[in-house]
């Protein structure tokens, strides 16, 4: 793949990724996002040491999104090819958002890159009155070897959420439980424009609360990854939470309307409320190599999702759903369902 006419941070690549034709972005209106999946053909796994997403139109990008997926299963084609496995709440394995930084691993941690996988590029952009054209590249630094600990990132979810119209400070929620001991690497808050404040909280097992990370004013136009100073052990049984405000006021200069709801959606006019968090399994023998086998989580019949549903983006630690594939988790109404993966792991 030719590359990127941009600089790219990270020195050199060993390889570089993106899709094959530049992709021409309108100059007014609303676009949908483009999918686009591009084959790796490694014949065996790699292990991701460092990445950079570089769009060359990043003025008009909103976001990019990468996903590996494994090859396709012949015995069971998906029924919609490029989303029925991927959403923004399930994680990722490589991002761009404006602020983005090249994201680069210590020694002895790396994402893994599954054989024969493919990338899924996801792109979102929004139009500023020019006509414009992209070509978005990602670039990969290999570990020389297989590392310790393999690095995850999930997300941490509220699609119900609903903005009232003309509100200043309308306080939204989700969380998820931590099934076994992990290891926290970093937080990234995601909101769009009516976004003011984000907080992600730890609540331990005996019910003690701790702010991990408080951003008071919060910027859709500077999105930052905030890596911890030192890795933070999370035991089992604790619950991660994080608490939005949003601000649908005239007086928020970013609001394209103060006189309508908001609610979850796609695009910048929109909302979302989602805490991506970068983390590994503290156990290394529990997190063996595997294809991302994606849990399907549903609450039982008649429960409301809620701050404690598992329905709520919990592919959190799906590393971990090979080794115990019978894992329960409760939703929000107390009671347990165990659900088997949507499509099989390889331990």
């Amino acid at each position: 793949m030719p590359e990127s006419r941009v600089e790219r941070r990270m020195g050199e690549p060993d390889a570089i990724f993106g899709p094959p034709d530049p992709i021409p972005v309108q100059a007014e209106g609303q676009m949908p996002y483009v999918h686009i999946r591009v084959p790796t053909d490694f014949p065996e796994d790699r292990w991701v040491q460092s990445l950079e997403i570089q769009p060359e139109a990043a003025e008009v990008v909103h976001h990019v999104l990468v996903f590996a997926l494994p090859p396709p299963d012949p015995q069971r084609p998906p029924l919609d090819p490029l989303r029925e496995r991927i959403s923004e709440r399930d994680g990722f394995f490589a991002a761009y958002v404006p602020g983005a930084e090249m994201v680069q691993y210590p020694e002895g941690y790396a994402k893994r890159l599954p054989q024969g996988a493919s990338l899924l590029f996801q792109l979102h952009y929004t139009p500023d009155g020019r006509t414009r054209v992209d070509r978005t590249r990602l670039g990969l630094r290999f570990a020389k070897e297989k590392p310790r600990y393999a690095v995850h990132t999930v997300g941490i979810a509220n699609p119900r959420l609903a903005i009232p119209a003309g509100v200043e400070a309308h306080e939204e929620k989700a969380g998820i439980p931590v099934p076994t001991d992990v290891v926290l690497l970093g937080l990234s808050p995601h909101l769009h424009l009516r976004g003011k404040s984000f907080r992600f909280e730890l609540v331990a097992p005996g019910g003690e609360r701790r702010t991990l990370l408080d951003v008071p004013r919060y910027d859709f136009n500077w999105q930052l990854t905030y890596k911890l100073r030192e890795p933070l052990a999370l035991a089992k049984g604790s619950r991660i939470d994080v608490t939005a405000v949003f601000d649908n006021s005239k007086g928020n200069p970013a609001n394209p309307n103060a006189e309508v709801p908001v609610r979850w959606g796609p695009q910048s006019t929109d909302e979302m409320l989602i805490g991506y968090v970068e983390y590994f399994v503290a156990d290394p023998e529990a997190d063996g190599p595997r294809t991302e086998a994606i849990p399907s989580i549903a609450p039982s019949p008649g429960c409301r999702t809620g701050i404690h549903s598992s329905a709520i983006a919990l592919r959190f630690l799906s590393a971990i759903w090979a080794a115990r594939p019978n894992l329960r988790f409760p939703t929000s109404c107390n009671r347990l369902r165990t659900i088997r993966p949507r499509f099989d792991a390889t331990p």
